[in-house]
């Protein structure tokens, strides 16, 4: 099921606020909704399934972010899309906003520094190869994030006018989760897709409804992976 929760200015800053710590001072708001996102996704899978899963967060890179060498034109069409993954040990109890915002920040700069200077093909293949014997295993919860915050999709007019919300399709696979900004560009919305005992849990956690506002709508998939 996928279901959809918003993220207020006010809520970011305190969460920003809670997040930061000697490690990741200033953390983004990407990577502090991350870390929350994450946590509460983890506790719902333990409730679930009543013991402690290896979690891997894998998350979409703009290569063109990252490399030392900017690409001659950056309107360039196509996409350059790597994958960084991080991985939780297995002491759940300890998995705190903190320590999964360093963890967060510590494997997108381990991404970087590997690949900064290009990535070839077969790395790429290594990389999305990686992934898939990830999701083949058992024991392992993945989770796919995809962020399109900060992309001008409410500055697009077709002649209609601005767009007063833009929302990018759920897909029909477990763990996808997707960022995007509010209509102001000082929110966030979060779409996640999830089991449906664990979209339940979700929608019940405290921790998580104290910053964020679910959204009443729900989308059934239509495919169980």
């Amino acid at each position: 099921m996928t279901r959809r929760f918003l993220f207020g200015a006010s809520e970011i800053a305190a969460l920003k606020s809670k997040s930061a710590s000697s490690t990741v001072p200033n953390p983004s708001c990407v990577e502090i909704v991350s870390a929350l996102v994450w946590k509460c996704a983890m506790e719902a899978s333990r409730s679930n399934s009543g013991f402690i899963k290896t979690s891997v967060w894998c998350q979409a890179v703009n290569m063109r972010e990252i490399l030392a060498k900017p690409l001659a034109d950056k309107y360039l069409l196509g996409s350059l899309v790597g994958l960084s993954m991080t991985k939780t040990q297995l002491d759940i109890d300890n998995q705190d906003l903190l320590t999964l915002v360093a963890l967060l920040r510590k494997g997108m700069e381990e991404f970087k520094e590997n690949f900064g200077n290009g990535i070839s093909g077969e790395e790429a293949f290594e990389i999305f190869k990686e992934y898939g014997n990830l999701l083949r295993r058992d024991g392992i919860e993945i989770y796919s994030r995809s962020s399109m915050c900060r992309l001008p999709f409410y500055s697009a007019d077709f002649r209609w006018g601005k767009p007063l919300w833009v929302f990018i399709s759920s897909v029909d696979i477990k763990n996808a989760i997707k960022f995007m900004d509010t209509r102001d560009g000082d929110g966030m919305e979060v779409i996640l897709t999830l089991k449906e005992e664990d979209l339940a849990k979700i929608e019940n956690n405290k921790e998580l409804l104290a910053y964020s506002q679910p959204v009443q709508q729900k989308m059934r998939t239509t495919a169980k992976l």
